[in-house]
């Protein structure tokens, strides 16, 4: 028993020693690293002062806007929209003349016009609140795929959001109407526009007589009940779908006021709805942050730079040192 706990006593030991000496190399390498910074302090800010200097005149030279717009349009013509605003976006940028003309936006520069839309999708107009809870229980917990779960709204999407980047010397809330004026003209979009339109008018007016047929029915039902002057009998026997009748007149009156509203929407062919306002832009993911990315870059190279002339310097040591071990 004594052997087992005597080497235990040592394994301990051991352990302590190579934890202080680990320790140790941890302290060496962090102070060597702070002699480092110190022994390199000033080409190190300057580098960082020369970075900002350059971020800050790329986003005074490359001034651009980003602007969200949220635009009318159906599934079927949101496809025409969205091809149509990146291909009129693509001519531009390639200074296309004719175009600027028939757009009458002579003498721009479009080389930053950029185009980003994506379809916002109406889901509260399908589902019951119980369904829509469930269908979001199910995409938490990976259950149902996002992208399946936008498929099964695709079809009720009446609005786009048209993310726009471009320059700040333009004015990106005229250019943008010059082209869905452009695109309105096109014949496959005002026909397509115009058949929904009138279907959605013909879904209106039947629901509009539907309502007015229930409530007339209604109205009948209820002067019978009185007549008959039975009516918790009448009710209470089952004998009335006078409850039923008001509910689905209820339903088919919320049905249509939802229809109205889209229609209102729709109204316009590519119709915008909302613009926000004009923020600065710097760029997509890490190049937006200029100000940070141009000193690491700089500062990298230095250091990489650095590595190297270590490296060589090492290797010329080394190769010193074998010369005088062959000499010998």
């Amino acid at each position: 028993m004594s052997n087992k706990s005597t080497q235990e006593e040592i394994s301990i030991k051991e352990l302590l020693k190579l934890f202080l000496k680990l320790w140790n190399r941890v302290a060496q390498l962090f102070l060597k690293a702070v002699l480092f910074v110190i022994k390199h302090a000033i080409p190190l800010v300057l580098l960082i002062a020369i970075g900002w200097g350059i971020a800050f005149f790329y986003n005074n030279l490359n001034p651009r806007y980003k602007r969200v717009f949220t635009i009318s349009a159906t599934e079927y013509s949101g496809d025409i929209l969205a091809s149509s605003l990146l291909d009129l976006s693509r001519r531009l940028r390639n200074d296309d003349v004719e175009l600027k003309e028939k757009l009458s936006l002579s003498g721009m520069d479009f080389k930053e016009l950029r185009f980003q839309i994506e379809p916002i999708y109406n889901k509260r107009s399908m589902l019951e609140r119980e369904e829509l809870l469930h269908l979001e229980y199910l995409t938490e917990n990976k259950i149902l795929d996002k992208n399946e779960r936008e498929k099964m709204f695709e079809w009720s999407n009446t609005a786009y959001e048209v993310e726009m980047i471009s320059p700040k010397e333009i004015d990106d809330v005229k250019v943008l109407e010059s082209m869905l004026n452009y695109i309105r003209q096109d014949s496959f979009a005002s026909q397509l526009h115009r058949e929904l339109l009138e279907d959605m008018n013909r879904q209106i007016e039947s629901n509009n007589q539907m309502v007015s047929s229930l409530g007339e029915y209604v109205a009948r039902l209820g002067e019978r009940m009185t007549s008959e002057d039975n009516l918790s009998k009448f009710i209470l026997e089952g004998g009335s779908n006078l409850g039923d009748m008001l509910l689905a007149r209820q339903d088919v009156q919320r049905a249509n006021n939802k229809l109205i509203a889209e229609k209102v929407k729709l109204e316009e062919n590519f119709r915008v709805l909302y613009k926000s306002n004009a923020t600065d832009y710097y760029g997509a993911g890490i190049l937006s942050k200029k100000t940070f990315v141009y000193p690491f870059l700089l500062v990298s190279a230095y250091l990489l730079l650095i590595f190297v002339i270590y490296t060589i310097r090492a290797a010329l040591v080394l190769k010193e040192e074998l010369k005088r071990e062959e000499e010998k």
